[in-house]
């Protein structure tokens, strides 16, 4: 029964994304949303496997995708992220977690996202007038809390600002989630983020990005080759966008090297991801690349982390 339960379930995983492999089209609210750095994922080992995580984030990085996997987390820790995205824009990301009062824990995340040299003009010259910087920063707090021995829910909040040339704009956002054990090996998630009220830039209004995500991890018991792995998938929809599916494997080796492999599905320009993550006592470093089909180039991110 639970050989047969096991091709099921990673029949689903694979299967699920399959519909969306050669179908993608452009959704008629694509733009709709501003801060769309509140949807660039975090966290080299998320990113390597697909930019899963609202199942599997088993470190500070539930702050980003559920906060419900905060009690979860086996340890407090600190981790920073540097992500060269595309082309020139990069992202710093500091985030952590920790237990206080009891059966309470809590994540905060720190994000800044710039675009730097935007040529300004008036007119179609050659040179532009100037370059200016865009510089997008946020800072989130997170709370989760186990339910019962299967069930937990966070709740997570964030300030967001932005600033363009001279132009800034500033607001807030919302995350809520929930994580259920069916079965040891077998977790169901969730998580609605990034929802709250519009955001004014100069005269206009834009709705937050927000996102509701669904996902499936399964984590088998028995090892392999002296290790384990996790496979894992996440269903999103975004406000401006279509629905899109992440798949993601992890392979442990004797809980020190971890090799790792995703595919993000309905988007028009990527869709493979690799990386690998090394873990020595309390430290740990984490890398994934992402490359484009696009005239976009590749990405590299790297994850420094240590365990208190």
């Amino acid at each position: 029964m639970k050989k047969n339960l096991c091709f099921i379930i990673i029949g689903l995983l694979i299967a699920l994304p399959v519909s969306s492999v050669c179908s993608y089209s452009i959704s008629s609210t694509a733009g709709k949303s501003g801060l769309a750095f509140l949807k660039v994922g975090i966290g080299a080992r998320n990113l390597a496997m697909g930019d899963v995580g609202v199942a599997t984030a088993d470190d500070a990085t539930a702050v980003y995708y559920n906060p419900a996997l905060l009690p979860l987390v086996s340890h407090r820790g600190l981790f920073f992220s540097y992500y060269n995205y595309i082309l020139d824009v990069n992202q710093q990301y500091v985030g952590g977690n920790f237990a206080w009062l009891g059966e309470n824990y809590f994540g905060f995340g720190l994000n800044l996202f710039t675009v730097p040299n935007i040529e300004k003009r008036n007119a179609p010259t050659k040179d532009p007038i100037f370059e200016f910087d865009s510089h997008d920063f946020s800072f989130g707090l997170s709370w989760g809390r186990r339910f019962s021995s299967k069930l937990t829910m966070g709740i997570g909040f964030k300030m967001v600002y932005e600033k363009i040339d001279i132009d800034d704009l500033t607001g807030y956002a919302f995350d809520v989630g929930a994580s259920y054990g069916i079965l040891p090996s077998l977790r169901l998630a969730s998580s609605y983020k990034n929802f709250g009220p519009k955001v004014k830039f100069i005269s206009d209004k834009f709705d937050l990005p927000s996102e509701l995500r669904f996902g499936l991890a399964y984590y088998p018991q028995k090892e392999i080759l002296s290790g384990k792995w996790i496979a894992s998938v996440d269903l999103s929809k975004k406000i401006d966008s279509d629905l899109t599916e992440q798949l993601g494997f992890e392979y442990s080796y004797r809980n020190v090297f971890y090799p790792r492999l995703g595919y993000a599905f309905g988007y028009s320009d990527k869709g493979f991801s690799v990386g690998f993550g090394i873990k020595y006592r309390l430290y740990s470093f984490d890398y994934a690349y992402i490359p484009y089909s696009s005239d976009l180039g590749n990405s590299h991110h790297l994850t420094v982390g240590i365990s208190l």
